[in-house]
């Protein structure tokens, strides 16, 4: 019942992945109520998952696309400051909750260049970055010296949207968004 249920979401609703994992992980908290409550005794969703998609970003950019965004003359400041934010995230590997939660504290004058020190949002891992040039212009051109953030970043919706804009006007036919970096 439970497979024909997760069909179900997939073919006929055209639900994503996520949304269907979801509703399986709720589907068997439901029931793992009901049998503390003694009302069953088996969870059909007991040993039920989505197996894990592989990403759907299938390409990446070249090192053209990259300069063709960095150089790309763009109106208005919004616009300006996330292709910026987004070539920042391009050079340094950071995914965008680790770079709106970048701190100057996490910047260090190592020997080999100025260096982010930090634990990754997601995975806790420590993980260390060398700033090459283009990211340390870009840090001291648009960093915010008044905050112990490093940059101040729109929302995911908002970056997301404008890197499609931005990517369009670039002449980049790719659905771009802040994983692509």
């Amino acid at each position: 019942a439970v497979k024909r249920f997760i069909s179900h979401c997939m073919n006929d609703l055209k639900l994503s992945g996520a949304t269907i994992q979801k509703h399986i992980d709720l589907g068997r908290s439901v029931y793992n109520n009901a049998i503390d409550n003694q009302y069953y005794q088996y969870n059909p969703f007991k040993r039920q998952n989505l197996p894990k998609s592989e990403s759907k970003i299938k390409q990446n950019l070249s090192e053209g696309e990259i300069i063709t965004i960095r150089d790309l003359e763009l109106s208005g400041e919004v616009y300006q400051t996330i292709r910026d934010q987004f070539v920042f995230q391009c050079y340094t590997g950071l995914s965008y909750t680790d770079l709106k939660n970048l701190k100057w504290s996490e910047i260090k004058d190592e020997k080999e260049g100025k260096t982010i020190i930090r634990d990754r949002e997601k995975s806790g891992v420590e993980t260390t970055v060398l700033l090459w040039p283009p990211a340390l212009e870009i840090l001291q051109r648009i960093g915010q010296t008044d905050s112990k953030y490093c940059f101040n970043v729109s929302s995911n919706q908002q970056y997301n949207r404008i890197l499609k804009e931005i990517a369009a006007a670039a002449g980049i036919h790719k659905g771009l968004s802040s994983h692509w970096a």
